[in-house]
């Protein structure tokens, strides 16, 4: 949740990757595919993009001009430098994960922290908002190590059926 260096705060993520693999210029091709750059919101959930370094700066600046010109319309998303980072209530961590009691069990965390921490867990509250299709989750099921195949069954109903299905 970061601040944007004058007060309140936005709900956000901070993403760190891997430059070898992913771009950081992928990355802001994903961020205007998804979400809506036109529409003025409250601070809490405003569109924005924080930037750590000038040529981040420079390369986020330019994807909000190119967006503009397929938007036809001004683009309200805030582009500036990155401010301190705080996480959020850790209640407030894997939310959706932690309504599907079945599967958040299976992972045997033993704290918080780690829940928080597990790259696991993020996947599975992926799986649990209904992001992610059932061949996507069966081609990665065996790296999570999970044997309970009641948990597999309730993500693939996920999968095909979203996640108020109950």
């Amino acid at each position: 949740m970061p601040t944007d260096c004058r007060d309140d705060h936005t709900e956000a993520v901070q993403i760190q990757f891997d430059g070898t693999v992913t771009t950081y210029q992928d990355l802001l091709k994903l961020f205007w595919e998804g979400g809506c750059c036109t529409q003025k919101r409250s601070k809490q959930y405003q569109s924005a993009i924080w930037c750590h370094g000038e040529e981040q700066l420079r390369l986020a600046l330019e994807s909000k001009v190119q967006r503009q010109t397929v938007e036809g319309r001004p683009v309200v998303t805030l582009v500036e430098m990155a401010c301190p980072f705080y996480n959020a209530e850790s209640y407030h961590q894997k939310f959706l994960l932690r309504q599907q009691p079945t599967v958040l069990a299976a992972l045997a965390v033993q704290s918080e922290d780690e829940l928080v921490d597990s790259h696991v867990a993020a996947r599975l509250n992926g799986y649990c908002s209904g992001n992610g299709s059932e061949d996507d989750l069966l081609e990665e099921w065996d790296t999570f190590d999970i044997k309970d195949n009641a948990v597999l069954d309730r993500l693939q109903d996920i999968c095909q059926n979203g996640p108020n299905n109950l």
